[in-house]
């Protein structure tokens, strides 16, 4: 084989690749320091020059946190928004600075074993650490609230401070941001989609709405035959409804066993929890075992106090 037929070492390809991408991304860190705690990364939002998207279990309860720049400038930025089930806090700053216009890829594309870069800032360098996608599901709800578009999963542990670091794809793409406070146990990338929807919430809100139907439950063991038909045995089982509360005036009754929120399975009341967590301001469909019979009821879901 000649010379000009040999294929590319694609270590070479990648020497090459890697740290133009860590450079590249160096614009768009920055450095999250809450006054009681190590430096963390935080992410400029696309589009914007004040807003800084970061790991919310860096800040604890800070109302304001100090953040440097790509440039080494450090300058004060309060806390504006944050949702402790993903982990994420959402910072604002006066900058100069121009928006950042990276751009974004959405994860129904993304395969297993696919190579990632995160990019991180904990000091007062760039930090990088290559890894590939170990998993790469579809949906989850979170056991403590919240949820993923999709379940995207590192191969490796990220280092201390990379919570928030940027990930990105060979073409210099984001995927998201990595995060180890979300799963024990494991870095997650709380991917793009996820982010485009709670962020501008977080912004608005400060926290992102959850969905109240007005009940109060407790977990249950299903009936024999209905555990056979849906192959479980968990559920909960109404025992309270706030006077004049959405399932009142939607007609749950105490008593009533929810096994379903939209079709989605409700096996604990943290299941109950999770699956109106997105859903304030919409109808949500019920589904309860009354008596022998399974009922379907919409109720219309508020946002929590």
């Amino acid at each position: 084989m000649s010379e000009a037929q040999t294929p590319s070492n694609p270590i070479d390809a990648l020497a090459g690749t890697l740290p133009a991408l860590a450079s590249e991304a160096a614009s768009d860190l920055v450095r999250v320091q809450g006054h009681r705690h190590r430096g963390t990364t935080g992410v400029r939002w696309p589009g914007r020059s004040d807003l800084v998207v970061t790991a919310l279990h860096g800040l604890e309860r800070e109302d304001a946190v100090d953040v440097t720049s790509a440039a080494g400038v450090t300058s004060r930025a309060d806390l504006v928004g944050r949702d402790p089930a993903l982990d994420l806090a959402l910072l604002r700053l006066e900058s100069d600075a121009p928006p950042s216009t990276r751009g974004w890829r959405l994860g129904d594309t993304l395969r297993v074993a696919e190579p990632v870069l995160t990019v991180a800032r904990p000091g007062e360098s760039v930090r990088a650490a290559l890894a590939v996608l170990g998993v790469v599901g579809g949906p989850v709800r979170l056991g403590h609230g919240g949820s993923l578009d999709r379940y995207l999963e590192l191969d490796r542990d990220l280092p201390r401070g990379f919570s928030g670091g940027l990930v990105l794809d060979l073409a210099g793409r984001a995927l998201g941001l990595a995060m180890r406070g979300v799963v024990r146990g494991a870095s997650v990338v709380v991917g793009t989609t996820t982010l485009q929807r709670v962020v501008p919430l977080l912004e608005t809100h400060g926290h992102l709405p959850r969905g109240y139907i007005g009940v109060g439950v407790y977990p249950a063991r299903l009936p024999a035959e209905h555990a056979l038909r849906l192959q479980r045995r968990g559920a909960v089982v109404v025992v309270a409804l706030q006077d004049n509360g959405p399932a009142l005036q939607a007609g749950v009754r105490i008593g009533d066993i929810v096994i379903a929120v939209d079709d989605e399975a409700v096996m604990s009341p943290n299941d109950l929890r999770a699956a109106l967590e997105d859903r304030a301001g919409r109808r949500v469909t019920l589904s309860v075992i009354r008596g022998t019979e399974t009922v379907r009821i919409d109720v219309e879901a508020t946002q929590a106090a």
